[in-house]
């Protein structure tokens, strides 16, 4: 295929997804959101994402983007990544009484409170994760993040709690609702607050504009 006629292909694929979606949000309010440059997380931990250095990305990534922009007025993200546009934009419309949902494939995502829409996955047209309208509650919400702290994020190169896995990282937290509480048991398992204060930078999804996470105070 040409390298125009492909590049028309991407976009129409775009278009087709944008209205798959504002279909089964039956909503054509929306605000799309990519990750632009100079994301901080480089700056605080330069091996960030390392692992997904080497792997080729999509062929029309960029010209794609372009197009969403100009189409669509997509949003990109400057210093931080489009999961911290979508918190930010959700945690203020809940502040300000306003209903809004984030559509999203992310489970990270799942540390932002309010209504959720995960789309349908399809691989070689066959349904391997269904559609899923939900609600993430606030303790939900900053229990998976301490979840987080303690397995890390391996496809990001974040090193969570040293021995702790998935399994009893859950029942670490299993009851807790509290975020003093959960952030106590988390910080039992690390090594120092330094390495603590630098996970939790990572992974933290931003709730309000340019507020990085940092070591809460509880007094």
């Amino acid at each position: 295929m040409a390298e125009g006629m492909a590049s028309t292909q991407a976009n129409w694929n775009a278009d087709q997804a944008i209205e798959k979606l504002c279909a089964s949000l039956n909503s054509n309010n929306y605000t799309l959101y990519l990750t632009g440059d100079n994301n901080f997380r480089y700056k605080v931990f330069p091996e960030y994402k390392i692992g997904r250095r080497n792997t080729p990305r999509p062929e029309h990534l960029q010209s794609v983007k372009e197009y969403l922009v100009k189409e669509y007025g997509a949003v990109l993200s400057d210093g931080c990544e489009a999961d911290d546009l979508c918190g930010i934009d959700q945690c203020t419309a809940i502040a300000n009484g306003e209903d809004t949902r984030i559509s999203h494939i992310d489970k990270d995502i799942d540390m932002i409170p309010g209504l959720h829409h995960s789309p349908a996955i399809m691989r070689l047209g066959e349904v391997v994760r269904p559609e899923k309208f939900y609600i993430v509650t606030p303790t939900d919400a900053i229990r998976f993040f301490y979840y987080q702290m303690l397995v890390g994020d391996s496809t990001d190169g974040i090193k969570g709690a040293r021995g702790v896995g998935k399994v009893n990282a859950a029942r670490i937290l299993a009851d807790l609702t509290e975020e003093e509480d959960l952030f106590n048991a988390v910080e039992a398992y690390y090594s120092c607050e330094d390495e603590m204060l630098l996970n939790g930078k990572l992974l933290w999804i931003m709730r309000e504009k340019e507020k990085q996470w940092e070591i809460p105070n509880f007094t």
